[in-house]
């Protein structure tokens, strides 16, 4: 059976991810972090920039830097994090240093916490 035009990204991220999985090159934390995001009831931290930044994007951030390779990230989160919430294709915007080096699914998982919008381009 054929799958469906709308699918079909689905099935190569879920294909592509088992076959890593199986390699033992993605680190099953960064992946449920971008299933589930970051869960946390309260966050003790307050938000830098509420004028741009939503409350839950500022919760992202902080339970992003319980993952090895993004600890570090929302403290002190830089202004220049601005640049990319408001461009018009964040995902291939370049990320304030030193987040610019970060590749494969820990940029998806920053990409999440400020642009959750922009997941499926990020994607593609």
């Amino acid at each position: 059976r054929s799958l469906f035009e709308k699918d079909k990204l689905l099935f190569s991220v879920l294909l592509t991810v088992a076959i890593c999985k199986h390699k033992g090159t993605i680190d099953g934390d960064v992946w449920r972090f971008l299933l589930t995001g970051g869960v946390a009831m309260t966050n003790p931290h307050p938000n830098p920039f509420p004028e741009w930044l939503s409350d839950k994007a500022w919760m992202e951030l902080v339970c992003a830097c319980k993952l090895p390779r993004l600890k570090g990230l929302a403290f002190p989160l830089d202004k220049a994090w601005m640049e990319v919430y408001d461009s018009y294709e964040p995902h291939l915007a370049t990320f304030p240093d030193p987040w610019n080096e970060v590749k494969g699914l820990e940029r998806l998982a920053i990409l999440k916490c400020i642009r959750p919008d922009k997941i499926v381009p990020a994607l593609q």
